[in-house]
Formats: C-alpha cells, sequence, structure tokens
C-alpha cells in the first residue's frame, strides 16, 4: 500500500529536486528528459479534491515512472535522489 503524500510536495520534487520539465494543460504533465529523450514522464490533476495524493494515485504515479509506490514516496519525501532515480531507470533497463 502506497502512502498518502502532498500534491505540493511531489510537484516540488519533481521539479526542483528531479529536474523534471512541467508542461501546464488540464492536467500538470512532468517529463524527466536526458540526451534530449523523454525517459519518463507523469502527471498531476490540479483539481481541489487533489490537494492529497491517496493510496491510488501514488499507485498510478509510480507507474508511469517505473518505480515502485514506495520509492516514489521516497523521492518525494526526501531518501532518494536523482541518481537514485536513474540508476533505477537503468537496472529496470529503460535507459543505458
Amino acid at each position: 500500500m502506497a502512502p498518502a503524500l502532498s500534491r505540493a510536495a511531489a510537484e516540488k520534487a519533481l521539479v526542483h529536486k528531479f529536474d523534471m520539465e512541467r508542461d501546464e494543460r488540464d492536467h500538470r504533465w512532468y517529463r524527466l528528459v536526458l540526451d534530449g529523450q523523454e525517459v519518463a514522464r507523469t502527471f498531476v490533476s490540479t483539481g481541489t479534491k487533489y490537494q492529497t495524493l491517496g493510496d491510488d494515485l501514488v499507485a498510478k504515479m509510480a507507474k508511469q515512472l517505473r518505480v515502485p509506490p514506495h520509492f516514489f514516496a521516497g523521492m518525494v519525501n526526501c531518501p532518494k535522489s536523482k541518481e537514485d532515480y536513474i540508476s533505477h531507470l537503468r537496472a529496470i533497463g529503460e535507459i543505458k
């Protein structure tokens, strides 16, 4: 079960800690681009009922980013760094 996370904390981590590009439309899209290639992306709903990301949304975002929910929680809550994330993506064969 994934822990609930603050939407603001998740968005802040995606942009500032993981250097993801933000593209705002109906949702806020976050893309990780390495060497000119999009490696991963996720989005966050902007509605007022999504101030806290519950288990289901944390799990969906984690899946989009190709990590387990607990790893995504670590990305937001500080133990996991951008280097940890890139190492994980390499380990599962998403990037070289």
